[in-house]
């Protein structure tokens, strides 16, 4: 498909680009449903997550080499023990803001966008990321980029079936904004990682080991992220999965088809400890109040 590469702005055969990237979705896959389904069509099965006709082959071979680096050292080291040490160097604030970048980017095509409070903001907060990415031009006014571990929950008071879910396996992102106080973040997460992007009025208190720094650092779970904005958002996501579509009885019966003929899979799998602990914490709490 003939178009405009939105990294380098040039007419080009443009490739079916992963939004979350592959090694996600490949973990996703291996550790839960062969199928995947996107948080707003649920009643359509994917294999391969989210894609879109956005990047040249010279764009997506940049961003391969970063999600290369983060996948060996710290997508895998942290999955595989939640105490570790991260030790990481420039790729990681690379790394984030290409993923970051990406969701503002299919944000900015959303309708209306023009008429958005904060979209004079948003496009120039697209333009100091791009030419990050692509000249390694420094993102000025734009680099208070953090990031959340997340771990396996022990306990919660949530009226919801969807807060393991949310924490540790959802792929999601969105823009985060509150007009009335004038603020205005990107969000963007997959698996127990957790993205945010300050754009307007950056109010970063109570966040705590989280911040990346752009040239190296340690990062270490748990950390402290204890932000009002930051907290109230996950609050409030939380309750819109509690609240989405569900798939149709013809679609739920295709999962019920899929689990039985792949019991021993299931059964063993990471999704059904996940969604077997959200079933057990929403009949306890079901009675409780947000």
């Amino acid at each position: 498909m003939q178009g405009i590469c939105r990294l380098t702005l040039k007419q080009c055969e443009l490739q079916n680009s992963h939004i979350y990237p592959k090694f996600v979705v490949d973990w996703m896959k291996s550790t839960g449903s062969r199928y995947l389904r996107n948080y707003t069509t649920p009643n359509r099965r994917q294999q391969d997550g989210l894609k879109k006709f956005l990047l040249s082959y010279e764009a997506e071979q940049l961003f391969s080499v970063r999600e290369k680096w983060f996948s060996e050292n710290v997508f895998r080291k942290y999955l595989e023990n939640q105490t570790v040490e991260i030790e990481y160097d420039e790729n990681l604030f690379y790394f984030a803001i290409s993923f970051l970048w990406r969701i503002l980017v299919l944000e900015l095509e959303q309708s209306n966008i023009e008429t958005f409070k904060f979209f004079k903001e948003m496009r120039e907060t697209e333009e100091e990321w791009r030419n990050f990415l692509l000249n390694g031009i420094y993102p000025l006014n734009y680099d208070r980029i953090h990031l959340i571990l997340t771990d396996n929950i022990k306990d919660h008071t949530l009226p919801s079936r969807n807060v393991e879910y949310f924490f540790t396996r959802s792929m999601d992102g969105t823009t985060v904004f509150n007009e009335e106080y004038n603020k205005c973040s990107i969000f963007a997460k997959f698996s127990k990682f957790i993205f945010w992007g300050f754009i307007k009025s950056p109010d970063e208190s109570g966040l705590v080991g989280t911040r990346i720094n752009p040239i190296r650092g340690i990062m270490k779970a748990p950390q402290q992220f204890n932000n009002l904005d930051v907290t109230s958002f996950f609050l409030h996501r939380i309750q819109l999965y509690d609240k989405r579509e569900s798939a149709s009885e013809n679609q739920q019966e295709k999962m019920l088809e899929e689990i039985r003929n792949n019991r021993e899979f299931y059964q063993n799998s990471e999704l059904f400890d996940t969604l077997n602990f959200d079933h057990e914490m929403d009949k306890k709490n079901k009675n409780n109040k947000w």
